[in-house]
Formats: C-alpha cells, structure tokens, sequence
C-alpha cells in the first residue's frame, strides 16, 4: 500500500505514455486473408507486463514475455496458423506492411526493442512473410540510431514502383524503405518552424544525426504513420508526431509524457502542398475516409488519455475532438482504426481501443466512434472484474450482417476474442495460455 500511496499522486499530476510505462503499441494487427477464407486474420504479440518495482536506476523495468512470441491466428474462428518467433523483444511493435513478397498474403514488420526514455536500445526490425511465415529480411539500426523500429507503418506505396514500401521510426525522425529493394531511401526528421525535412538515406552524416539530444527534441518520431493521397500524386502521405518543440510555437517540455504540446507534422509526398502541422502529438494515426464530403481523404489521430480528434486533409483544419481530458486515466485511444458504418450515415466509423494495465488495471474497453462527428455509437466492457484493458482491430464481416467484426486482446487475463459487431458479444474466444510455443 505504501508504494501505491507514494506512486499516485506522480501518475495522476503527469499522465504516462500509453500502455504502461513501456511504450509499447497495440499487441494486436489485422493482417488481411492469409489462409483464403476471405476473412482477415490477425497478428498477436505475447507480452505479459511485470510491475515496475522502484525507481531510479535500478529499478526492473516493464519487458515483454521470456520467450517473446508472434502468432497468426484466424479470424475466421481463432484457430492458430503460425508461431513466429524471434530476437530479443520480438513483438514490441507490428505493423501490417503489405505484400512485398508477391505471394498475395500480406506480410508483417515487427520490432525488437522498447521506446522509452529510460530504455533506448538500437533496435532491429524484422520482416516476416504472413503466407509462408518465413523470414525476408532482418534490418538493423543504422550507426547512432537510437530506438530504431519505436513505431511502424506501412502497407502503401511511397516510392512510386508496384511494391508496397514501409516507415520504420527512430528517435529524431524515420526511414522510409522501398519494399522492393528493402532498402531505405530516404530519411525524414523535423526543422525548426514546423518544417519536416526528407533527405537521401544513402547520406551517411544525416542518418547519423538522426538522433542527435540538439535541435529537434530527441522523442521526434515517437510515432510514424502514413495516410491517404491528399495531393493526389498517386503516393501516400507521411505523418511524424513530434513532442513540444519551441522552435515551432509549442508549449510543453520535450519530454512531457503526457504528449501535451506536441504536433504531427504531414509530409505531402509530391511536395508541391508545405508541410502543415495538426494540434495533436499523434500515438495513432488512421485515414482513409472523406469525413466532411470535400472529396479529399481525412485523417483521424488520436493522444492517449487526451483526445481522439479528426483532420481535414484538404486543409489540416480539425473537424471534431473526442476529449478524454479530466477523466480518469484508462488509455484511451491507444489504438486506432477505421471499421464499417455503424450509424447508417455513409461514412465508415471509428474503432478505438483503451488499455491501461498498470498497478490498478481498470476494466478495458473497446468503443465505437462516428466517423463524421465523434459521437459515441456503442462501447464494450470488460465484464469479468479485472480485465486489464483492451486492443481492438477491425476484422471483416465474419456473419454477414455487413459489419466487420472487432478482435479485442485482453493481455490481464491473457484473451482474445471475436466480438460481433452489432451487439458487441463474443462469438469466440481464445485462451493464450493453450497457443503452441515454439521450440
């Protein structure tokens, strides 16, 4: 009792990162259809969450499973399709990257290592085939490069050839790879005055300052994303949430972890629109969606326990917020993406997903959000006592009823389940604890 006593006016004076004090993102990412049932499958990453006792430099840190685990696994019925297994903290960060083998199976990028100020490792990131499960490619961190892999997108085309290209973060900025060469090809890294730099990675001294402690903050990159075409070049945009950066007006302290301050800073790929900044130190990033009917894709980001908020992508002007400032801290918004109509107003709505599960994990909760407003349409708690918070993703119509079913990882008590999405019960549900390791 004593250590809660001392611990909780710091959490509730400075709300942490998302998902514990780990800075780890959503365990959960649907995949697409890997196994030809014409319903996507999901990608779970293992990581049971030790309490931090103590503080100060010997203090045990939050780390993954011993025996960090990736699994494919049916969203058909839960059945396991593959164990993946790799290095180190294999499993922190995934991302769904699109088919860059050509086998017609989506594949998937996942990282080893955390993100934290405390913990800042180089980093490698491993490229995993979803159809074969095999892998393609293990990239390292580049020299200097701190928290290489501590945010990953992909899945869309950045380079302009047929294969779909990725985003690997660092601190101070982010690579963009070419998925058909697996190289990468250029680096992105914020200026002064809100400026979003991007610069050949073949250049060996500006990939060495990447993460350099001066001149930008070094939590630049905290998170990477890529949206919709908004200059209509044929390329996806690149989106690079900063923490507060008095050089570009912001108040707050660089290394505020209540993401107070911060800005996304959007990058048009054809470079004929500036790059132009949104109010929000983005943890999730989706996009997709014409929100106000202008014609042009919007975006949504959100900041966990602060606000989900939606961007137009015609003028970077915000449309609506969803604020969950004041509340009591439950992670909310720690995931993120766009799922099927469920107001009847012919715009796709929003699935947000809460995950707190630090000292008193409260119940975890998935909700659903109008894409045109923000509203609250339906939300689903956990319902048996200590649920540890949730991720959720969106998987496709399993009963027909036109809407795509939620995935919902419930990491306390080790669960993911299917929930039908017009009334928010399970129609399965897997204990991980019987999901085969490997050997």
């Amino acid at each position: 009792m004593m250590l809660l006593t001392l611990l909780m006016p710091a959490l509730i004076a400075a709300p942490a990162l998302p998902d514990d004090w780990d800075g780890l993102r959503s365990a959960l990412v649907a995949m697409g259809d890997l196994n030809g049932d014409r319903v996507p499958d999901l990608a779970l990453a293992h990581r049971p969450r030790p309490f931090l006792m103590g503080n100060g430099p010997g203090a045990k840190w939050p780390a993954v499973d011993q025996e960090p685990v990736v699994w494919l696994i049916s969203g058909t019925d839960g059945a396991l399709l593959r164990t993946l297994r790799g290095p180190g903290r294999f499993g922190t960060q995934m991302a769904c990257i699109g088919d860059i083998d050509g086998d017609g199976a989506q594949d998937l990028a996942i990282a080893d290592g955390l993100s934290t100020d405390r913990l800042v490792p180089r980093g490698t990131v491993t490229l995993v085939s979803g159809g074969t499960g095999w892998e393609l490619a293990q990239l390292s961190a580049p020299k200097d490069v701190l928290a290489f892999g501590c945010a990953l997108a992909g899945g869309v085309q950045l380079t302009g050839d047929e294969t779909p290209d990725f985003v690997i973060s660092a601190y101070g900025g982010a690579f963009v790879f070419d998925g058909a060469e697996l190289q990468a090809v250029w680096v992105c890294e914020p200026e002064a005055g809100c400026g979003l730099a991007r610069r050949p990675a073949t250049d060996g001294a500006l990939v060495a300052t990447l993460s350099r402690s001066g001149g930008v903050p070094v939590y630049a990159g905290m998170n990477v994303g890529v949206i919709a075409d908004l200059d209509r070049d044929g390329l996806a945009e690149l989106a690079l949430s900063t923490f507060a950066d008095p050089a570009c007006g912001e108040a707050g302290s660089p290394m505020d972890h209540a993401q107070r301050g911060g800005r996304t800073r959007v990058r048009p790929s054809a470079g004929q629109r500036a790059v132009f900044t949104v109010e929000s130190s983005a943890w999730c990033t989706a996009s997709g969606e014409d929100l106000d009917g202008d014609g042009v894709p919007d975006f949504v980001t959100t900041e966990v326990n602060e606000h989900t908020r939606a961007w137009s992508g015609a003028t970077g002007m915000r449309l609506w917020e969803r604020s969950y400032d004041g509340g009591y801290l439950l992670a909310e918004g720690a995931s993120l993406s766009f799922t099927s109509d469920h107001d009847g107003d012919c715009v796709r709505d929003l699935l947000v997903g809460a995950n707190e599960t630090f000292f008193d994990a409260d119940y975890g909760f998935v909700a659903i959000l109008s894409g045109r407003s923000g509203k609250g349409i339906k939300a689903k708690w956990s319902s048996d006592g200590y649920g540890g918070g949730a991720d959720a993703a969106s998987v496709g119509d399993v009963d027909g009823d036109g809407l795509e079913e939620i995935a919902v990882w419930e990491p306390v008590p080790q669960r993911l389940r299917l929930l039908r999405a017009g009334d928010l019960e399970p129609m399965w549900s897997v204990d991980v604890a019987t999901l085969a390791r490997p050997k």
